[in-house]
Formats: structure tokens, C-alpha cells, sequence
């Protein structure tokens, strides 16, 4: 039996620059990589950076331990791109029981 794995947003603190989310898996050393079926030994990124004209933001998505896994995706508000954050990382990263 396995359940999906939960991600964590923090801010990230600046003084300048745009508004910044970053997504950690809540217990990283106990998920599976459903694609490789292996456990998880590099830190899977999602960060969502937030424009302040438009209130966009650009996510970026990382699940795998090297940069040719690297996704980028535009969401219209920050909760709407970390909704699609924690279905990434249920999708991607399971925990087993």
C-alpha cells in the first residue's frame, strides 16, 4: 500500500526582486520516484515565482536528480500553482507503507 507524497511551500525571503514560493517534499528520504520506482536520493524542486504586475506566476518543476528533467508552466495566482504543485508531487512521488 502506498500513499501519495505531500509537498511544504515556504516564501522565500527578498528584499527586492519579485514575491518567491519554494516547494519541498514534506518527508523526502521515505518517497519512491513512480518513474524510476527507486527512492528518492536529490531534492525534487518546485518554485513558483509570482509577477507583481499581473499577479502571474511561472513555476518550476524538477522531479529528477539532474536538469533534463526540468518543466516550467504559468498559472494564473500563486494558489492556483500550488494546487498544481501538490498534484505533482502526487503524482510524481508516492510514500510507501
Amino acid at each position: 500500500m502506498n500513499f501519495p507524497a505531500q509537498i511544504v511551500f515556504t516564501e522565500v525571503e527578498q528584499v527586492l526582486g519579485p514575491r518567491r514560493w519554494r516547494g519541498r517534499l514534506l518527508n523526502p528520504l521515505a518517497c519512491v520516484d513512480t518513474e524510476s520506482g527507486k527512492p528518492v536520493t536529490w531534492t525534487p524542486i518546485f518554485d513558483i515565482v509570482e509577477d507583481a504586475k499581473t499577479g502571474k506566476c511561472v513555476v518550476t518543476m524538477q522531479g529528477g536528480p539532474d536538469r533534463g528533467g526540468r518543466r516550467y508552466a504559468n498559472h494564473l495566482s500563486v494558489s492556483e500553482a500550488q494546487r498544481a504543485g501538490i498534484r505533482w508531487a502526487s503524482r510524481r512521488f508516492r510514500i510507501e507503507a
